[in-house]
């Protein structure tokens, strides 16, 4: 068996790494600016080398990878974005993602990996950002990765009921050969995922500003069949569980977690419990397709002015709950990135036989 290996930055919480890994890839080198992110990484995957800020990472800092994985900030291409997500690249954060394109330049020809995997959300393909992206992906295509092609996927593609719809981008230097994956899709419901306990529930003050954001939102015109979704759930009335997030979007789920953000607002309602809740940490983890309580661990470097004691001295030490909520927001469906590491894996070892 070929020892395949990848590099992987922007890790987050080690998603696509796990993801990778399941498909039989082995991963050697990590990077991740946040530093919970960072110590979960270290806790989940010990002795793997792990840089911060990728600024100051070199072409020569990274070892040479069969693959380079990455998914780079999503800010200046979300939908939720209301204040610059039209910067794309051009972004401060989004625009983080030339600096992959700066790390091939530094290393050798030789020394380049075989492949690229690129991750990012469903929006990243609009038209506002086709500019910027064919400038991008010319500059790969300079470097020898001329080939791009793209997968929409979404959680319930892989059996995970998160909708979580995302892009994985394969660059490289020749066509990827799809046609033989083939992986079975079973029938998957978000509630089969859920504790069975009704936690600390909404208030009736917080149903009630929620009630008025829907009427402001979808309050108008065609939309107000939003709000006739919405109100019997805000009231406790409606029959059926439902689950949904925040931004309240056009429809609560009835089977399929939607796309869980970082601000942690993504509720789930039952009726025997006659209230609304928020998702815990751990049912956020199983909507990823993460291992259960992933990320309530971490392995934390010195943190000399932290108020936590344990965190002052580095080491093992609880991570926040926000910061929990965070990383699965930032998350990749596992499931997903297994599939996508089976794909590269099929295409890197019949590569590897051709050449020998």
């Amino acid at each position: 068996m070929t020892d395949t290996t990848f590099a992987s930055l922007f890790s987050g919480c080690g998603c696509l790494d796990l993801g990778l890994e399941r498909a039989g890839m082995r991963c050697i080198y990590q990077c991740e600016w946040d530093r919970h992110a960072r110590a979960v990484l270290r806790y989940r995957f010990p002795g793997i080398p792990l840089a911060g800020d990728i600024t100051l990472v070199e072409g020569d800092d990274i070892p040479q990878a069969d693959v380079w994985a990455f998914g780079s900030p999503c800010k200046e291409f979300a939908r939720c974005n209301k204040s610059n997500r039209s910067q794309g690249l051009s972004g401060s954060q989004s625009g983080l993602a030339w600096q992959v394109v700066r790390l091939l330049r530094e290393k050798r020809p030789v020394e380049r990996p075989s492949m690229l995997l690129w991750e990012n959300v469903g929006s990243v393909y609009d038209k506002t950002y086709a500019e910027g992206l064919e400038s991008w992906f010319e500059a790969f295509g300079d470097l020898g990765y001329p080939e791009v092609q793209a997968f929409l996927l979404r959680g319930p593609d892989v059996s995970v009921p998160q909708l979580r719809p995302r892009w994985f981008t394969l660059l490289s230097p020749s066509k990827v050969d799809f046609a033989g994956l083939k992986w079975a899709v079973d029938a998957c419901s978000a509630f089969d995922l859920l504790n069975d306990d009704d936690g600390d529930l909404m208030s009736e003050h917080w149903r009630g500003e929620y009630a008025r954001k829907l009427r402001r939102v979808w309050g108008e015109g065609k939309t107000e069949k939003v709000v006739a979704r919405y109100q019997p759930i805000l009231d406790l009335e409606h029959p059926e569980p439902a689950l949904f997030t925040g931004n309240l979007s056009w429809s609560p789920s009835d089977g399929f977690s939607p796309t869980l953000d970082c601000t942690g607002q993504a509720f789930v309602y039952k009726p025997e419990w006659g209230g609304i809740r928020t998702l815990a940490p751990v049912e956020r983890e199983r909507l990823t397709g993460l291992p259960e309580d992933w990320t309530e661990v971490g392995d934390y470097e010195p943190w000399p002015r932290h108020s936590d004691k344990l965190k002052r001295s580095g080491g093992h030490s609880i991570v926040p709950k926000g910061q929990r909520i965070k990383m699965t927001g930032n998350g990749v469906i596992v499931q997903v990135a297994e599939l996508m590491g089976r794909l590269m894996l099929a295409n890197i070892n019949v590569k590897s036989e051709v050449a020998s």
